[in-house]
């Protein structure tokens, strides 16, 4: 189960465009006590999909129905194996050069602007 197609929007959550065109329009209308009935709802549906569905014995269920799929694709494919090995990019990594990780130190503020 991929979790974003499981969300419904009004029932789970509230939804607000890419580019955040709506934004502002969203926030008036969850504020507004009017609708204030909605929005606990939609918090206590979203807070139930989430105690059900976020949980390590759910996330083995839908690891396992992965595998099982993922093993069916290679059983219903004889010639998986050998389109795979031709591709060594499938299956082999390259050599990264990775430089040491240094925490970014944030710059000093200037007291004279």
């Amino acid at each position: 189960m991929h979790l974003t197609l499981s969300f419904i929007h009004i029932q789970h959550y509230i939804p607000v465009k890419g580019d955040f065109s709506d934004l502002a329009e969203t926030v008036r209308h969850v504020i507004d006590p009017k609708n204030s009935e909605q929005i606990q709802q939609i918090i206590k549906n979203g807070q139930q999909f989430c105690r059900t569905k976020l949980t390590m014995e759910q996330y083995t269920v839908d690891m396992l129905w992965t595998l099982l799929s993922y093993a069916e694709l290679l059983r219903s494919s004889p010639d998986f194996y050998d389109t795979w090995k031709k591709n060594k990019s499938a299956y082999e990594m390259p050599q990264l050069e990775m430089k040491p990780w240094k925490p970014r130190v944030p710059e000093a503020v200037s007291s004279t602007q």
